[in-house]
């Protein structure tokens, strides 16, 4: 897994963002997480939000193919890798959905 920073200008990043309408946060930079699936194949994934609940870190990023949201447990080693982790209980599950639900609503953009 690998994170990766897409610029929809197609600039490297040393630009302004008054000089691109790309929509790119003020950093210019929108970061993405590369996902190799069970059968080799990778989904390139931007990173929608990342939230804690209960003192657990959760992230979620938007499948390229089908516009939905993928949720997983998430956490930064000391190394800067990265961990994600499936959410199998459903009502681990549940909460989780309805607080990114909840977050996107509240979300001014």
């Amino acid at each position: 897994m690998t994170i990766d920073n897409d610029h929809d200008c197609n600039c490297s990043g040393g630009c302004s963002s008054s000089e691109h309408s790309c929509g790119c946060s003020s950093s210019h930079e929108k970061e993405s997480i590369t996902l190799t699936l069970d059968d080799d194949t990778t989904l390139v994934c931007p990173i929608i939000d990342s939230f804690t609940i209960n003192e657990q870190t959760y992230i979620a990023l938007l499948h390229p193919d089908n516009q939905r949201a993928l949720l997983y447990r998430f956490e930064e080693n000391d190394d800067h890798s990265l961990n994600l982790d499936m959410i199998d209980d459903d009502d681990e599950f549940d909460l989780v959905s309805k607080t990114f639900l909840a977050l996107q609503d509240n979300d001014p953009s």
